[in-house]
């Protein structure tokens, strides 16, 4: 409480520690609030000292580079708006027009300097223009008449600086790229210089905005009667020229990716900051050229706007090495230094190892520049908070963390970041969660603070934060404002979180903008946040190809900031592993190359059996992936020989689907849901417990669906059909197209009755009310609790099952099911009975083999294969070995490479041969990832147009409002703000209730917003006002924009949304 309180108070001149008193020699510290710097690690401060470090010398010594980068930013400043000179900007900032100007005014900039590179003849070297430029000795006549002349060719023959000053103004707001249609004859070609690509790009790719083509004029001047911008460009540009030959030898070296990244991160900085701003009222010169406009009158003065960015972002390049090295930390945390429990103890060694290691290493005069651990440990065996052990024991002192740990659904990240909270006590100003929906955040947030009696909430944690944010952390430059507008005070918290919190756990999508946002600063901010933070990839496996080609960049971006990386996983594949090293070891590269540092890299691989390290060094490029493939296979080797011996917890056949290939298309669907109904019962007569009350047969099972409109049908098929006597089913349907409210109702509840953590028992007293009233009021003997699910069940949710149907679509699907099966209950010996059934089609592979619908990839949405990756067969008895599912299933396929195994008759060999294709070195172009590491494609957008992150339909928004007694389907106007009626747009259907005893949990949205009325913060009496705030703040619900194609939408609270 007291703690809580500082923190909601703390101020910058504010430094508090508390301290546990031990004995009367002996106290420990407990915690910190406030200026943290006032105390040495144990928390002691000195009675008195006086001293104020101006220069910090300490951030800046290592940053060989620097001096380039502020050269380079602050004359690239002085360009980057130049082409707002043009008559056609100037007209339109004075006419508030909306119409866009022939040619955006980077590309005007550019020709400004490629027309004085061609008229001072200085095509190889930029002493001449430069020059001429800072005296003002040229004409401004002669320099529109070249830029007319060479308005739409490419920027070829330019000099080194030149080249590198227009990318940087290319650049300032969006990166090149062209449209997706003409990006095709680019996806395999090769690019490794900085010339060669910059020779590519003319006004087409994102300069020309398709308004009729004119000559650029210039009529009120090219500022040359500017003496504050001729001043400033008297002051930068001898400096850049000073700094001439070291920039030219790092673009011969191929070294100087680190230095245009810092210069267009302090140029786009600065931009921002000083756009901000006012104008000058008292303004120098006697210039009528305008940059910008606020509220419809003209701002800032062009010449004023470019000598002030100038400025500023020479001061943000000397800010720099703080983001690297000078921000906030947890430090030794009780939590992590105590020895783990018995059954993880491994957790503890990998520690153990990772600090021998490095002591090794320093013993042989070697510096570690990066950490690359994957760690494989299987379910249940505490990866999670293994990750924050491993993290701590990488830094520097073994007793710091700072990094973030990123996770790719919202739920998951929730549940970790609770598990930080409570297991490792991470507080309000050392740990933030960001989940990206304040919904979410709040429903979850009310179910905390109801299971913990109403204790702290996450929600309180960020209003303590604004007063956290005073002490904590060093002075903010006011740069950073731009991130941290007050008249967003929501905005402004989460982004302080962001970039300030010593552990960040968030979902990925929190970080990707930093090598994926091609379009305006919004790769700002969560760069700011890397350069200063490690980061850990939970479930990196979850991830399809195209969305590990993203990571990829990520992983590849803390390379080369010159931080550490774990992926998490158990089923993490040797290729994904390798793939990922790949891009880790070429950041790291130009990470080396950067502080002209010999460096190593550390790798690790850790499970709940062994650890096992090795260093390689960043210079040894080609030996080192051949290297790291053989050690990766040894530790997996050892992995699968331990497995083997590890009691079965999961045994699997196949079920047999031939038959129903030579039904009619009426005939076949309701005979698959017929077989899946058959199977359930199998199962659930091999697999039940006996309840201690009433002696009935009782399990808990899941339906593993692949699609969403499959999944209800059958979930409503086994609802209205007959079943035998004596057994009672008990319906759930589970996918991702539901009302926010009810999904969150239905997965606190999932995660409660089924988080089963007590030793599997053949007796089980049966506590939960909702299960307790369904099996005393059954008359049957057996009851039978089934869960119908897409793939979001089998994907960061912590449910056990007692067993599993599953429609394949790919191995590792199945594995990850089937992770939920026995997921925690402890056995004593192995499982006797066959608990996982594996459908032998899915159901398009069915309808395909029945002439229904035409042949093609079967397992594609969702799934590997695809038209390049194309299976000879869709029947499980080709594509899985029945005798091993038999003998026991386990991740041994998905970890460990069959080379036998023939990609076009095994789903693990199809994956594998996937995966080996993503991390394919041997590909050129912005297509792979080769592109993106080797070449330089990372100019350009056009790796991240091509392997976008999360790619897919477009998804429409809307909520289930309750108005004058009745439902309808809502969307939020962007510019009115107001909710209006979209259910005839959308084509959505609203069903009468199905009433059932077979429902395992009776959903009523109406009842549950009445439950819910608590939530919402209306002021309003009236309760109906109250209810329709609470729908529009939690009835949301997304699906998949069809633009019109399809029938439409059906809804129900049992079933959700779903096509007809």
């Amino acid at each position: 409480m007291v703690k809580s309180l500082l923190q909601k108070h703390a101020t910058k001149s504010m430094s508090v520690s508390c301290r546990w008193i031990r004995s009367r020699n002996r106290s420990e510290l407990v915690w910190m609030v406030g200026d943290r710097s006032r105390f040495n690690q144990e928390g002691v401060v000195p009675v008195n000292y006086t001293q104020k470090n101006i220069r910090h010398d300490e951030w800046e010594n290592d940053w060989l580079h620097l001096p380039e980068i502020k050269a380079l930013s602050a004359v690239a400043a002085l360009f980057h708006d130049w082409g707002k000179a043009a008559d056609h900007f100037q007209h339109k900032l004075r006419r508030q027009s909306l119409s866009k100007d022939p040619y955006r005014h980077e590309w005007i900039s550019c020709r400004l300097i490629s027309g004085l590179v061609a008229l001072t003849g200085s095509a190889d070297d930029d002493t001449a223009w430069l020059t001429r430029l800072s005296l003002g000795d040229f004409s401004a006549d002669a320099l529109a008449q070249a830029v007319n002349e060479g308005l739409r060719n490419k920027l070829r023959n330019l000099p080194p600086l030149a080249a590198m000053l227009c990318w940087l103004i290319l650049s300032h707001h969006r990166l090149p790229v062209l449209q997706k249609d003409k990006c095709k004859k680019y996806y395999d070609l090769r690019s490794t210089s900085f010339s060669d690509m910059m020779s590519r790009i003319d006004a087409a790719w994102g300069y020309d905005n398709g308004a009729a083509h004119t000559n650029v004029t210039f009529s009120k001047g090219l500022l040359l009667e500017s003496s504050a911008w001729r001043k400033a460009l008297r002051k930068w540009v001898p400096r850049l020229l000073q700094e001439k030959d070291a920039l030219i030898a790092l673009m011969k070296k191929g070294d100087f990716r680190l230095v245009l990244l810092y210069s267009r991160l302090s140029l786009m900085l600065s931009d921002y900051f000083i756009s901000s701003g006012k104008g000058e009222e008292d303004r120098q010169g006697n210039t009528e050229l305008y940059a910008n406009t606020y509220k419809g009158e003209l701002k800032q003065r062009l010449d004023e706007h470019l000598v002030k960015v100038a400025g500023q972002a020479a001061r943000i390049a000397h800010y720099l090495p703080v983001f690297s090295g000078g921000m906030a930390s947890v430090k030794d945390v009780r939590s992590l230094r105590k020895r783990s429990p018995a059954p993880f103890r491994w957790q503890d060694t990998a520690v153990q190892k990772l600090i021998e290691c490095q002591k090794q290493l320093k013993c042989g005069n070697k510096s570690v520049s990066g950490y690359f651990i994957v760690n494989m440990a299987s379910t249940g065996c505490g990866k999670t908070f293994a990750n924050a052990k491993l993290m701590q024991a990488i830094s520097e002192d073994h007793k710091t963390l700072r990094y973030n740990l990123l996770l790719g659904l919202r739920t998951l990240t929730l549940q970790t970041g609770e598990e930080y909270r409570n297991r490792i006590g991470l507080t309000a100003d050392e740990m933030a969660v960001l989940i990206g929906s304040s919904a979410v955040r709040k429903l979850y947030d009310e179910e905390r603070k109801r299971s913990d009696n109403g204790e702290t909430s996450y929600l309180d944690e960020e209003e303590s934060f604004a007063g956290v944010l005073n002490g904590i952390y060093p002075e903010k430059e006011p740069f950073l404002d731009i991130f941290f507008d007050q008249q967003k005070n929501k905005a402004a918290i989460k982004n302080k979180r962001l970039l300030y919190s010593p552990v960040l756990v968030s979902t990925i999508d929190h970080i990707m903008p930093a090598t994926e946002a091609t379009h305006g600063g919004k790769y700002m901010l969560p760069l700011l946040r890397l350069m200063s933070s490690d980061i850990v990839i939970d479930e990196i496996d979850d991830f399809g190809k195209q969305d590990l080609v993203a990571i990829a960049r990520v992983v590849h971006l803390a390379g080369m900031l010159g931080h550490h990386v774990t992926i998490s996983s158990a089923t993490i594949s040797p290729d994904l592993a390798e793939g990922l090293f790949s891009a880790y070891q070429e950041g790291q590269k130009c990470f080396a190359a950067f502080f002209g540092k010999d460096l190593n890299i550390v790798c690790a691989w850790c499970d709940e059996f062994r650890t096992q390290t090795r260093s390689i060094a960043v210079a040894d490029i080609t030996k080192a992936g051949n290297f790291y493939r053989q050690m990766h296979q040894t530790f997996v080797d050892k992995r699968v020989v331990r497995l083997s011996k590890e009691l079965i917890k999961r045994k699997g056949y196949i079920v047999d689907c031939d038959p129903l290939k030579f039904l009619s298309e009426d005939e076949l669907e309701q005979a698959y849901f017929e077989k899946i109904k058959q199977t359930v019962i199998d199962l659930h007569r091999r697999n039940s417990f006996t309840d201690k009350k009433t002696g009935k047969h009782v399990s808990c099972g899941v339906i593993g669906m692949n699609n969403i409109r499959p999944c209800v049908l059958l979930g409503d098929y086994l609802v209205r059909t007959a079943w035998p006597e004596q057994i009672a089913p008990r319906i759930m349907v589970y996918h991702s197209q539901q009302v926010l409210l009810l999904r969150h109702e239905q997965e606190r509840y999932l995660d409660r009755v089924l988080k089963r953590k007590k030793p599997l028992a053949a007796t089980v007293d049966i506590e939960d009310e909702v299960l307790r009233n369904h099996i005393d009021n059954a008359k049957e003997e057996n009851v039978i609790f089934l869960v119908v699910a897409t793939p979001i069940e089998a994907v960061g949710r912590d449910h056990d099952f007692d067993w599993a149907v599953i429609e394949p679509f790919s191995y590792r699907a199945i594995i990850q099911l089937i992770g939920r099966i026995l997921r925690h209950r402890l056995l004593q010996q192995d499982i006797q009975h066959e608990n996982i059934a594996i459908l032998g089609y899915n159901l398009k592979g069915l309808k395909m083999e029945a002439g229904i619908l035409r042949k093609g990839p079967a397992f594609d949405r969702p799934g590997f294969e695809t038209a390049a990756y194309r299976l000879k067969s869709h029947t499980m008895n080709d594509l899985l070995d029945e005798a091993v599912l038999r003998r026991g299933i386990d991740a041994t396929p998905r970890i460990q490479k069959d080379p036998t195994a023939d990609p076009a008759y095994s789903l693990a060999a199809l994956e594998h041969k996937v995966m080996e294709d993503f991390k394919d070195l041997s590909k050129n172009g912005p297509a792979y990832i080769h592109g993106w590491q080797e070449e330089v494609w990372w100019m350009t957008g056009m790796p991240q147009q091509i392997n976008p992150f999360r790619a897919g339909r477009l998804q429409v928004e809307v909520c289930l409002c309750y108005s004058d007694g009745h439902l309808s389907f809502q969307e939020k106007d962007d510019k009115t703000g107001l909710f209006v009626p979209r259910g005839e747009l959308y084509q959505i259907e609203i069903c009468e209730p199905v009433n059932s005893d077979r429902f395992w949990l009776q959903r009523d949205y109406y009842q549950t917003l009445q439950a819910n009325l608590s939530l919402t913060a209306s002021d309003a009496v009236d309760e109906e006002k109250q209810l329709e705030k609470l729908c529009q703040q939690y009835g949301l619900l997304s699906f998949p924009d069809n633009a019109g194609n399809g029938d439409g939408y059906y809804y129900s609270d049992q079933y959700g949304l779903y096509r007809k």
